[in-house]
């Protein structure tokens, strides 16, 4: 949703304001800017930039890409109470030894590529006018 939602303090007011008292509210939100946990991807990465110019591209069309990052002080701004927040570090591709995050870097990596093209698409011909 992260792509789709611009005005993330107001979704967030909206939602808090139609649960039940005691309810609560779960968002699991991908942050699409790639880097590696031990710093070693360089900012020049061809993955980086193209993540780059796709958020610069939502940000003339009002869309923060990096919203994702704030979305727990949001959910406190609004009011919301006891926010946790719980960061999955997600492979890309085979590289990784463990079995099961072999298999998941091989998923994300299809997803990536098979969605590089739409994701694209908006943001770089509507936001940065490219033809």
């Amino acid at each position: 949703m992260v792509m789709a939602i611009r005005d993330w303090p107001r979704m967030m007011r909206r939602a808090l304001e139609h649960l039940k008292p005691g309810g609560w509210m779960e968002t699991q939100e991908i942050h699409h800017r790639p880097y590696c946990h031990d710093g070693s991807m360089p900012l020049d990465h061809l993955v980086a930039q193209y993540w780059g110019l796709v958020g610069d591209g939502l940000a003339s069309l009002g869309v923060n890409s990096d919203a994702t990052l704030l979305l727990a002080d949001m959910m406190r701004d609004a009011g919301f109470i006891n926010v946790t927040t719980r960061i999955f570090h997600v492979p890309i591709g085979r590289w990784p030894k463990n079995k099961v995050l072999k298999m998941v870097g091989q998923y994300w990596r299809a997803i990536l590529l098979d969605g590089a093209q739409p994701n694209a698409l908006g943001p770089l011909t509507r936001g940065l006018k490219w033809s």
